[in-house]
């Protein structure tokens, strides 16, 4: 009896040993789990995505140099209350209208093969002149070119816009898109005062440039 369970204790811890280089074996050969893959913060998307349009040269430079959540979380709040048209109320009138225009554009213009979201051209104008107070589509027909051939004419969609003044567009004005190959693009023939507006838009909405320190 002594041998034979001598034997089997023998039998066992063999097995056991085996197993143990076999689980180390098959633990070597088991790829590495993968890097962790971390998204943008808070920060990165804020520089990136929402205030692209808005923030001058100077403001992201200061910006680029703070070391600290806290000095950046102060930045942020300061750089919307000097773009508050009514700094004496609680509403910040211009964020709030931003921030719905941005949730806008990247949902309506997600779509196609060229630049999506705010980054597309309707994206831009829509975050820069609001909501067209009317459009209009058309384009896309054959037409009879001056060599006796025919072209077909990229299909159009025209936003209508009131004045605005502040951005020295004192008519009422209309910006033109046409789809071109990859979506509705910035027509090519846009006159230079609607582009000159969207280029001084980020200054013009500085409406408290002096401001130092957060309204109380």
């Amino acid at each position: 009896m002594n041998r034979i369970k001598d034997t089997m204790e023998a039998e066992m811890k063999r097995i056991i040993v085996l197993a143990t280089l076999l689980a180390v074996g098959l633990a070597g050969l088991a790829p590495a789990p993968a890097a962790e893959k971390k998204g943008p913060d808070k920060y990165e998307k804020w520089l990136k995505e929402e205030v692209t349009l808005l923030i001058l040269p100077e403001d992201k430079a200061e910006f680029d140099g703070l070391k600290t959540d806290a000095d950046k979380d102060r930045f942020i709040e300061l750089f919307w209350a000097k773009r508050d048209p009514s700094p004496g109320t609680k509403a910040n009138e211009f964020r709030d209208a931003w921030m719905a225009r941005l949730d806008h554009v990247n949902k309506v213009y997600a779509a196609g093969l060229g630049p999506k979201g705010w980054r597309s051209d309707m994206g831009k104008v829509y975050l820069i002149f609001g909501p067209p107070v009317q459009v209009q589509g058309g384009g896309g027909e054959v037409r009879p070119t001056s060599s006796g051939g025919t072209q077909i004419e990229a299909p159009v969609e025209t936003w209508q816009y009131q004045p605005m003044p502040d951005l020295s567009l004192p008519d009422a004005f209309q910006v033109v898109f046409r789809n071109y190959q990859f979506g509705y693009e910035l027509d090519q023939a846009t006159p230079q005062r609607i582009r000159r507006a969207m280029e001084v838009f980020s200054k013009v909405v500085v409406f408290n440039p002096d401001l130092k320190e957060l309204p109380m």
